[in-house]
């Protein structure tokens, strides 16, 4: 006896989704010294500028970030859940910036 033939299954297309947004992030900086600190926030949105004591964490969320710190020996950066570590030396003016809708 002949196979019966089976018919092919049809494959639903996926749905497709609108496109989401910019995504959001956060950076976290935690001082271990004092140290004058600046944050722009998205395309140049002052956030924050004073010094900030040693043992103080502050934490910024937005798209993009300009940061700029005054003793770069003194702050820790974590970004993007990730964490870069100290960002200079004892005294060292850093300026750093982050965009996370780069890949």
């Amino acid at each position: 006896m002949p196979p019966t033939p089976v018919p092919p299954t049809a494959i639903p297309e996926p749905t497709p989704r609108p496109p989401s947004g910019p995504r959001t992030r956060s950076i976290k900086l935690t001082y271990s010294d004092d140290s004058w600190t600046k944050v722009e926030v998205d395309g140049g949105k002052l956030k924050f500028e004073e010094t900030v004591p040693g043992g103080q964490t502050r934490t910024f969320e937005g798209t993009t970030f300009s940061v700029r710190v005054g003793n770069g020996g003194a702050v820790s950066l974590v970004a993007f859940g990730e964490d870069r570590g100290t960002l200079g030396v004892t005294g060292q003016v850093v300026d750093l910036n982050l965009d996370f809708n780069e890949p």
